[in-house]
């Protein structure tokens, strides 16, 4: 970064991101036993399967981790790469057992520490909230709470649905909730940004403005050289970066002030709402 810093011209831009940060493990969850302790996964009659210490090397490309599973009896499961849950099942049953396993989920207890290791079990379809949709991940996305991990790659063996890490340390990025942090390390990804027009020496404030996200670089750039992001892109641009560009919250009496609203208006839900929305929203200065 300081060779870079030495050799910019007036008219270069650098910019350092991140992709992720980390947070450390400390208990493991095997998701797998416990779909199965739950009979929510049934395995086919192997004597010789131990579903704790069994460190067979399965993917999707392998057929072994399918062959162990009696399909006509399972009704969810997780794939050996993923940690998100499929349901094996359509229709009102694919819907009765969607809601009985989200609340199996989200009151799992750890013996051990007394806390729900799960911090969020989502329906597909509310987990766009953060961020995930599309066919590659699960009926069922879970986020876990810090200190725990979950691993459905082989591993080294447990001993219970919940477990310690034996000879090893982890560091979990990916299932903990993204703003997970402590004194010394965070989840949270670093953006660095110097160039004409960026401002100096300024640190997004998060209760003002939110974090800015990874699918936001694109926009970013774009903005900054000046051309259209791609189609796809969904980010958007986080313009306090710039110099000229203070964002500030009003309040909501000069609004209605300006726009000289009376006490007549019709307040009904809608328009609580959309005030509701005009009083938070930071507007540029």
């Amino acid at each position: 970064v300081g060779y870079f810093l030495d050799n910019m011209d007036s008219d270069s831009y650098l910019m350092v991101v991140a992709d992720h940060g980390n947070m450390p493990g400390h208990r493991i969850i095997d998701t797998k036993q416990f779909l199965i302790e739950k009979k929510y996964t049934v395995l086919t009659e192997n004597k010789n399967y131990d579903t704790h210490t069994d460190n067979s090397k399965i993917s999707d490309s392998n057929e072994e981790w399918k062959k162990k599973i009696n399909w006509e009896k399972t009704t969810a499961y997780v794939r050996p790469d993923d940690s998100t849950i499929f349901i094996n099942a359509e229709g009102e049953k694919y819907k009765t057992t969607q809601k009985k396993l989200l609340t199996d989920l989200r009151t799992w207890v750890d013996p051990k520490t007394g806390q729900t290791p799960i911090a969020l079990a989502l329906k597909k379809e509310d987990a766009t909230i953060l961020g995930l949709w599309g066919d590659s991940i699960g009926d069922i996305v879970l986020v876990l709470e810090d200190g725990y991990s979950s691993w459905t790659l082989p591993h080294e063996p447990l001993d219970e649905t919940i477990s310690d890490f034996k000879n090893s340390f982890s560091g979990a990025h990916g299932n903990q909730h993204l703003t997970s942090q402590s004194n010394i390390n965070s989840h949270l990804a670093m953006l660095i940004l110097k160039g004409p027009g960026i401002k100096e020496g300024y640190e997004r404030s998060i209760n003002q403005s939110g974090y800015i996200k990874t699918k936001d670089i694109v926009s970013i750039i774009c903005h900054i050289l000046k051309i259209d992001p791609p189609l796809q892109n969904q980010g958007t641009i986080a313009y306090d970066i710039f110099k000229n560009k203070d964002l500030k919250q009003q309040k909501l009496d000069p609004i209605i002030k300006k726009h000289k609203i009376n006490n007549n208006i019709d307040l009904t839900e809608t328009n609580r709402h959309y005030f509701s929305l005009i009083k938070y929203f930071p507007w540029e200065k």
